[in-house]
This record gives structure tokens, C-alpha cells and sequence, in this order.
């Protein structure tokens, strides 16, 4: 994309290309979550911690 920016403007985004980011981070968020339920009823994680790290990764996404 930067090689079709003018050299003296910062590249941006068009705001489709925003929504599909958006709607991208969204699906992935929510695959992340399906996950983490699924481990979390399996027993997967033993640990608190590990738990409250992953959903302060997933908040981060």
C-alpha cells in the first residue's frame, strides 16, 4: 500500500478496508472466546492465572 502513498503523506486506511479490520478483529475475538469456554468446561487450565492472562490477551485484542 505505501508504494502507492505520496512520499510526504503517512499511508491511511479506506474505511472499508477499516471495516473489514473491524469486522476481522471481531471474528477472531469471538473464536478466542469459543476457545477459552471450551477450556475452561474441560478443565484445561488448572490455574486461575493462566485463565485471568489469556482474557487479559483476549481484552487486548
Amino acid at each position: 500500500m505505501s508504494e502507492f502513498a505520496p512520499a510526504w503523506s503517512n499511508p491511511k486506511m479506506t474505511k472499508a478496508q477499516v471495516r473489514k479490520y473491524i469486522r476481522d478483529m471481531e471474528e477472531a475475538r469471538k473464536k478466542a472466546q469459543e476457545r477459552l469456554e471450551k477450556a475452561k468446561k474441560s478443565w484445561e487450565f488448572d490455574e486461575d492465572q493462566e485463565i485471568e492472562t489469556l482474557e487479559k490477551e483476549l481484552d487486548n485484542l
